[in-house]
This record gives C-alpha cells, sequence and structure tokens, in this order.
C-alpha cells in the first residue's frame, strides 16, 4: 500500500485521487494539501465528504500534489469500467436541470462576454426552460444575470452543487476541475464547455489544460462539445483540433 498526495478544490482533489487509485489499488493514507493559499476552498479536505475511501485523510500544511495533470494520458485512465457509482457517498437521483457553472475569482478563464454569449445561446435553445447558475463567485453571477436577463443562482456549498451537477440532465461552462470530475460519474450527459479561443477573461489556462479535456471528450465522455462563441454554436466533431 502507498501514500498519496493530492491538492486544491473539491473537483481536483478527486480526479487527482481517481489518478492514483488507478494507478496503486490500494492506498494506506491521503495527504491533502492545504497550505500556502489564501483560497479558502482550497483549505479544506473534500474528498472524504464526496467519496467512499478505504484510506485514512490527512490534512497536511504542503502543496505537494498527484501527477495528474503532468500528462494527458492520464485521462484515459477514466474508464466506464473504473468508474463506479458506488464510490459516491449519497445516492443520485437524475433531475432534468440545465446547471450553467460560472467560475470567477481566481480562476476567471471566460469573460462577461464569453458566458453571455453561451447563456444567449442556451435560452434560444430552450425558451421555455429556467437556466440555473452555479459557482463561487456571487458577485459574477449576478453580472451574468444582470447581462443575460435570465436565469437563477442556485449556488449552495460545495458539496451539495457537486452532487447537483451529477443529477442534472447537461452541465455548461468553462474550464473547470468541478464539472469535469462530476461528469465522471455521468458521463453520458450533456456538457459543454467553452473552447480555448472562447475564454477571453484576465486569467490565461495553457492549451495542454484542453488537450487533457479533450482525452476525455474522446473517450468516457460521449455527449460532449466544445462551444466557440465565434459562431456561437458547438463544435459537433468529437475529435476538435
Amino acid at each position: 500500500m502507498v501514500d498519496v498526495n493530492i491538492r486544491g478544490g473539491l473537483g481536483n482533489q478527486v480526479l487527482e485521487y481517481l489518478c492514483a487509485l488507478h494507478d496503486h489499488k490500494e492506498i494506506e493514507n491521503i495527504n491533502v494539501g492545504v497550505g500556502s493559499t489564501p483560497l479558502d476552498w482550497v483549505k479544506k479536505v473534500w474528498i472524504d465528504k464526496v467519496l467512499v475511501l478505504d484510506s485514512k485523510v490527512n490534512a497536511i500544511d504542503n502543496m505537494s500534489k498527484y501527477t495528474l495533470w503532468q500528462d494527458k494520458n492520464n485521462f484515459k485512465k477514466f474508464t466506464k469500467e473504473f468508474m463506479k457509482p458506488q464510490l459516491l457517498t449519497r445516492s443520485v437521483k437524475p433531475t432534468d436541470e440545465i446547471i450553467v457553472h460560472i467560475r470567477g475569482s481566481d480562476r476567471r478563464f471566460a469573460s462577461l462576454f464569453d458566458f453571455g454569449v453561451m447563456v444567449n445561446s442556451i435560452a434560444d435553445q430552450y425558451p421555455d426552460k429556467k437556466i440555473l447558475f452555479m459557482g463561487e463567485d456571487e458577485k459574477f453571477i449576478s453580472r451574468v444575470q444582470d447581462a443575460t436577463r435570465v436565469g437563477e443562482n442556485v449556488t449552495s456549498d460545495p458539496v451539495t452543487d457537486w452532487f447537483r451537477l451529477i443529477a442534472c440532465k447537461e452541465i455548461y461552462g468553462a474550464f473547470s476541475s468541478f464539472t469535469l470530475s462530476a461528469m465522471l460519474f455521468d458521463p453520458n450527459k450533456k456538457y459543454v464547455v467553452l473552447d480555448q479561443k472562447s475564454n477571453n477573461g484576465p486569467v490565461k489556462l495553457d492549451s495542454f489544460y484542453y488537450d487533457c479535456v479533450q482525452e476525455l471528450f474522446n473517450g468516457l465522455l460521449t455527449n460532449a462539445y466544445w462551444f466557440s462563441i465565434l459562431n456561437r454554436e458547438l463544435k459537433t466533431e468529437r475529435l476538435a483540433s
């Protein structure tokens, strides 16, 4: 049995742990790095709140993490055979909700305009459907609501929000390990992510991370698409360049 180090918010803790579990099968200690960060949601241990574990979980004051984001091939490890609902601490009842996850604060990859184009496109597609917003940046969500004049903010605590994402019918948003980790437990739901050229926010993300997501689009996630604000449509080809 081995010890593994993970860190980050809820979504990243889940992704790193699952990658480590695939690699080692038996893990004695899960060490969650909660040090050297001003971000409240990275200072907490989330993994044991959402996944059933056979390992001891320890909060440690460092920044050590697993090697998930060092090789895009790691994302090929998430297969239907590997992902099992019994890993979850809660049972999930499917809903018909459409949720837009709006990441702001330290990871505002998409601008107000980017989200506005995406949300308006969803509203045009589902004129009689209420669009739900979720995210940790309440002020930015309010700005999106004011700009689009649609939607309801249903943000709760991270654990409740994460399980709500698993249960919902469709997820939209920018790059986010929070939504990506939820998708692993219902890989057939519709998942739409702003492509790299459609992320014009103040925080820039290297193309490598989009390549990692593409590996999941090519494999486990059977109904996932990139969204382009340039032509306001989904890139429906499964193998995006």
